[in-house]
């Protein structure tokens, strides 16, 4: 058995479906089991608010990528798997499904 099998839970075409949701609207998708949407909010709102200051935020959000207009923190706990450094399936934090890598 191989480190990954144990995280295989969705069908492939459950995962499929999971990776057009993300395509077509979230930035992070959706649980493919109960289909909550995994954006946890906006990068540049949390800087905002931290420091209250539009310049301090747009050069933290930058850090991540992200601008005022686009850019969400993700709420899927990605499971890790050191011998094979890498991400090996995700977590809903809702629900707590486990699905494989798309």
């Amino acid at each position: 058995m191989k480190p990954t099998d144990e995280y295989k839970i969705c069908s492939l075409e459950e995962a499929e479906e999971f990776a057009k949701k993300r395509e077509k609207g979230s930035e992070h998708g959706y649980c493919p089991n109960c289909k909550a949407d995994l954006d946890g909010g906006s990068i540049w709102e949390h800087f905002y608010k931290l420091t209250g200051s539009e310049e301090k935020a747009d050069k933290s959000a930058e850090a991540y990528g992200a601008t005022k207009e686009k850019g969400q923190w993700g709420r899927a706990v990605g499971i890790y798997d050191r011998d094979l450094d890498r991400t090996v399936a995700w977590f809903c934090p809702d629900c707590h499904h486990k699905w494989g890598r798309v």
